[in-house]
Parts: structure tokens; C-alpha cells; sequence
């Protein structure tokens, strides 16, 4: 059951399938590509509206805290902190400045 050899025909007529082929598997890529797109993009929608869910949930949480610190500030008598005002100064002790500083060495 040897290979079939092919003729010089036969090879002209594939030279010239080879132009009318193309075409053809030019308009299938082109197919796959639009559906490919079309994916990318109903995925892309689905991302957009997961965030945009997340921003008026971290939205929602922020309010809530804005709301309970000024109840706690309410219940200790203290004017509420205005919304992104620095903090109070920290309490705890300065660092050291370099020649007071100790480095361990092993």
C-alpha cells in the first residue's frame, strides 16, 4: 500500500486551490477573531459591573464608619474629626537618631 505519486496536473491544480483557499480560510480567522472579541468583551462587562458592585459596597462601608465614629465621638464628648484630617500625633516614644542607634552584628 505504497503513496500515490502525483502528476505535474495535479500539482498545478493545487497551486492554483491555493488562491481560492485563502480566501476562505482568510473569512474563517476573520470569523474567529469576532467571536474571540465578542468574548473578550462580554467578559470585560461582566469585570466592569463586579467593580463597579465593589465601589458602592466600599462606598456603603465607608459611610457606615463615618457614621459610627462620630457616635463614638458624640459619646465621648469630643468634636468629630473632620474627613481626611491628619491624625493625632502618635504616642509613642521618638526613634533614636543615628549615633544613639545600635547595630547588632553577627
Amino acid at each position: 500500500m505504497g503513496v500515490a505519486c502525483r502528476g505535474v496536473r495535479e500539482l498545478r491544480t493545487l497551486a492554483a486551490m491555493r488562491g481560492t483557499t485563502s480566501a476562505q480560510s482568510e473569512r474563517h480567522v476573520l470569523q474567529f477573531r469576532l467571536a474571540s472579541l465578542e468574548l473578550e468583551r462580554s467578559r470585560l462587562g461582566r469585570d466592569r459591573r463586579a467593580a463597579e458592585r465593589r465601589i458602592r459596597e466600599i462606598d456603603l462601608r465607608m459611610a457606615e464608619i463615618d457614621r459610627l465614629m462620630a457616635e463614638h465621638h458624640a459619646a465621648l464628648g469630643a468634636p468629630p474629626a473632620a474627613a481626611g484630617a491628619p491624625a493625632a500625633p502618635s504616642l509613642a516614644p521618638p526613634r533614636p537618631s543615628g549615633r544613639e542607634r545600635r547595630t547588632i552584628r553577627y
